[in-house]
């Protein structure tokens, strides 16, 4: 489970690559900047993910659309 605030906002936060690791610049205001554009999203309650327009978004690369 996340942390949350008295106000029931997230105050941390855990991002992962698809390989285990650990991103260093992943900090709670990206994610939110990410969610607001819409580029991640969860279903039912599950882990957030990138969507299909943030698939788009990314530069291109060989392994985006796996």
């Amino acid at each position: 489970m996340h942390p949350r605030g008295s106000n029931g906002r997230l105050v941390a936060e855990d991002c992962f690559i698809r390989d285990g690791s650990l991103p260093v610049d992943c900090t709670l205001k990206l994610v939110a900047k990410l969610r607001r554009r819409r580029l991640t999203g969860s279903r039912n309650a599950g882990p957030c993910r990138i969507t299909a327009p943030g698939r788009r978004s990314v530069r291109a690369q060989a392994d985006n659309r796996e």
